[in-house]
C-alpha cells in the first residue's frame, strides 16, 4: 500500500464524481488498486479492477464488465479502416449459451493469453462480421508473451460482401459438432492468416463466390478439410504457413473454387 495518507472525504452515490475528485485532489490515487475492495461491478469509467475487457480507440481505454457492452462501443467508435477500436481480454471469459455479437466497425480482438469459449453444450457463434448492407473488419491477435490465448466456439462467421478477417495469433478452433467450422465466410469475403492458428472440422470453409483465402503464417488444420472453398470466382492462396485436413489440406471443388499459389 502507498506510504501517503489521504483524506477520501465523505462517501457520494455517484462512485464517478468521487473518482473524479479524488485524481483532481491526488494525482497518483489509482482507483483501480487502491481501493479496499471492489465487486465485479465496480466498473466506472476508465477505472475498474475486476472488468472483463478493455476498450482503446485512438489512445484511450476504457472498461467493460462484458463483451457485448465493449463490441458495441468499439462499433460506433471505429467506423473509419485507418482507425481500428481493440477490445482486450482482461481474463478468461465464458460467454452465455447463444451469445453472438456483430461487428459492423473496423474492430481489433486481443486474446491476451485468455480463453474466451461457448457455455459447455453451446455451439452458437461468437462473432459475425459485417452484413449484406454494411462492413465489417475484424482481427484476432495476441498480444502476450505466450500467445497462448483461445477463442473456442462454434466459429467466426463473416457476412454480406463487406466482411474481412484477419488472423495474426492465437487460436481460432470450433467446438467438437458436426460440420463445425473455426471460419465461415459467405460471397465476397477476404480472410488472411498469418499467424497463429485455426482448426475445427474444416478449418476455413466457404460455399459462395468471390471469395478470397489467403495463408502466409501459422496453421490452418480440419479433421475433414484444411480450407474448403467451393464459391465460383473465389481463390485459395498459399505463401507459406501450414494448411493440413484429415481427408485433404485444401479442396476446391467444381462449383469454381480455385487455388491459384502454393508455397
Amino acid at each position: 500500500r502507498r506510504s501517503e495518507t489521504a483524506d477520501f472525504g465523505p462517501f457520494v452515490s455517484d462512485p464517478s464524481t468521487y473518482f473524479e475528485a479524488m485524481t483532481a485532489d491526488h494525482p497518483s490515487f489509482n482507483p483501480a488498486t487502491d481501493m479496499l475492495a471492489c465487486p465485479d461491478s465496480c466498473i466506472i469509467g476508465t477505472y475498474s479492477k475486476n472488468a472483463a475487457v478493455s476498450l482503446t480507440y485512438k489512445g484511450d481505454t476504457s472498461y467493460y464488465g462484458d463483451l457485448a457492452s465493449a463490441i458495441s462501443a468499439a462499433n460506433d467508435k471505429a467506423t473509419s479502416l485507418t482507425d481500428p477500436a481493440t477490445v482486450k481480454v482482461l481474463k478468461d471469459l465464458t460467454l452465455a449459451a447463444g451469445e453472438s455479437h456483430r461487428v459492423t466497425g473496423h474492430v481489433i480482438f486481443d486474446l491476451n493469453g485468455n480463453t474466451v469459449k461457448t457455455a459447455a453444450g453451446s455451439i452458437a457463434t461468437p462473432f459475425i462480421v459485417g452484413r449484406s448492407s454494411s462492413w465489417g473488419y475484424f482481427t484476432v491477435t495476441d498480444t502476450s508473451a505466450e500467445k497462448d490465448g483461445v477463442l473456442e466456439s462454434g466459429g467466426i462467421v463473416i457476412e454480406g460482401q463487406y466482411g474481412s478477417l484477419t488472423v495474426f495469433d492465437g487460436t481460432v478452433r470450433s467446438v467438437k459438432d458436426s460440420y463445425a467450422t473455426a471460419i465461415f465466410a459467405s460471397e465476397g469475403f477476404t480472410v488472411n492468416v498469418k499467424g497463429g492458428e485455426v482448426s475445427g472440422e474444416y478449418g476455413i470453409q466457404t460455399a459462395d463466390s468471390n471469395s478470397e483465402i489467403t495463408v502466409s503464417g501459422g496453421k490452418v488444420s480440419g479433421e475433414k478439410y484444411g480450407i474448403w472453398s467451393g464459391g465460383a470466382n473465389s481463390e485459395v492462396k498459399i505463401y507459406g504457413g501450414t494448411v493440413e485436413g484429415g481427408t485433404n489440406g485444401i479442396q476446391c471443388t467444381a462449383f469454381g473454387g480455385k487455388y491459384v499459389a502454393a508455397v
